[in-house]
């Protein structure tokens, strides 16, 4: 290896995630069959679950069912969406 070798290292994957493989739709669905494998997926998806069934219920008890149901997924996704991007990244010792 010389040192003006510009490529950089593949992230670590968790070991049920597969490595990709360069088209852009098969890795995506792959990725997306093993997103609950991912620690941060998981908790960021259980904070948006917990936040927009809360939210769902407490707007069901003042506005109609189709209201309540458009701010629980409302709730989800900004929940699930924002604590994705602040939870840490994963670190490999």
């Amino acid at each position: 290896m010389s040192s003006n070798d510009t490529t950089t290292p593949q992230p670590v994957l968790p070991s049920k995630v597969p490595p990709p493989t360069g088209n852009i739709l098969h890795d995506s669905i792959e990725s997306a069959k093993h997103v609950s494998d991912l620690p941060c997926a998981r908790n960021a998806l259980l904070a948006g679950i917990a936040s927009g069934t809360g939210m769902g219920f407490i707007r069901g008890l003042t506005a109609g069912p189709m209201m309540a149901g458009h701010w629980a997924m409302g709730t989800f996704v900004l929940i699930s969406l924002g604590s994705w991007q602040v939870d840490p990244p994963l670190t490999v010792d």
